[in-house]
């Protein structure tokens, strides 16, 4: 997968709830070690749907997947 950088002008808007240009989730977990979770959803024109997702884990590693569906394919 090759992505490039995200222009604003690429992003489709739909105007419809859930399924705007971008759907971001933040979810934050501090109760023993520090587990952080973002997640979104970008709708573009030029790379197709790309969803993120980003987990922070304290003192250890982080690990962020991307999944991107273009003309069908994932």
């Amino acid at each position: 997968m090759n992505l490039k950088k995200i222009k604003s002008e690429d992003l489709i808007f739909s105007n419809e709830i859930e399924d705007d240009r971008t759907n971001t989730y933040l979810t934050l977990n501090d109760y023993d070690w520090i587990n952080y979770n973002l997640s979104t959803r970008f709708k573009t024109e030029e790379m197709g749907v790309l969803e993120v997702e980003f987990e922070f884990f304290g003192f250890s590693t982080s690990q962020m997947n991307v999944k991107q569906t273009l003309n069908g394919n994932v």
